[in-house]
């Protein structure tokens, strides 16, 4: 057992040295990965946890204030005229290509869904993984929550949910303008 728990400390202060060393370099989606490592290693363990919600953080910030222009674009701006240059608008994703929308109906689980439209960011097949990314997404500022779904004996993390599938659509669109739900899609649970 004390060989086992020194070569996780082992593993464990490697995935962290590798992370410090890529956000001080400033690359944050190896940073990200290495302590989402660390995480899986020690999940009691609160630093890696602060460090990627730092990372999202500062990820969001980058999608917002930085164009998307890639660096051959950036070369051919360069020999145009300054009137010419036009930062682009973030592209909206198109929603007919990622028009997924679930429906069923609802059981009697204690902690079953209720009856509306949600909008879904993380499906687990165990409960305690879906509470986990349920409570990182509140710690950071997002209102979610998760429930079950009977049907497909799946655990759902949702950052929505209403009445009105429109609003749901509506809600929807706007997270997944966030790079961490790009994926969002919509779940309606009837009675």
């Amino acid at each position: 057992k004390n060989n086992e728990a020194s070569d996780l400390d082992r593993r464990y202060k490697e995935e962290i040295a590798k992370a410090d060393a890529a956000l001080k370099a400033k690359d944050y989606a190896t940073a990200k990965k290495y302590y989402l490592n660390a995480e899986a290693l020690k999940p009691k363990e609160l630093y890696p946890f602060d460090e990627v919600k730092e990372i999202d953080r500062l990820m969001a910030m980058q999608v917002v204030t930085k164009p998307d222009v890639k660096p051959t674009q950036e070369r051919e701006k360069e020999n145009l005229p300054v009137k010419e240059i036009v930062k682009e608008p973030l592209k909206e994703l198109p929603i007919e290509a990622e028009e997924r929308h679930e429906t069923f109906k609802r059981e009697r689980h204690v902690q079953e869904l209720e009856s509306g439209n949600y909008v879904i960011v993380g499906v687990f097949g165990s409960g305690t993984n879906a509470k986990n990314m349920a409570k990182k997404l509140v710690y950071t500022g997002f209102n979610a929550n998760y429930g079950f779904g009977t049907e497909k004996s799946l655990w759902y993390v949702h950052i929505f949910n209403g009445d009105d599938i429109n609003s749901a659509r509506k809600e929807r669109d706007k997270y997944r303008k966030h790079p961490l739900f790009k994926d969002a899609w919509l779940l309606t649970i009837q009675n």
